[in-house]
């Protein structure tokens, strides 16, 4: 796996722009969170987890879930 510095450079390199001083690098960060937005949006990495739940009732808090975006099945 490359680190993120690696990747600007790569992104760099093949925008011919070793120097950065067409593309800056904060540009170049932003296309890739948009590119990772976008990757994600069409496959996103499933995970499953296990709830207790409190008692009684019809709704149950999400909250402490941690990089939850969507729920798919209960």
């Amino acid at each position: 796996m490359s680190t993120l510095a690696q990747l600007e450079a790569r992104i760099a390199a093949r925008l011919v722009d070793t120097g950065n001083a067409v593309f800056a690098t904060a540009t170049i960060d932003e296309g890739l969170r948009a590119a990772l937005s976008d990757y994600s949006s069409a496959l996103p990495q499933a995970s499953e987890t296990y709830i207790t739940l409190p008692g009684d009732g019809h709704e149950i808090a999400l909250g402490g879930l941690a990089g939850l975006m969507s729920v798919l099945d209960v």
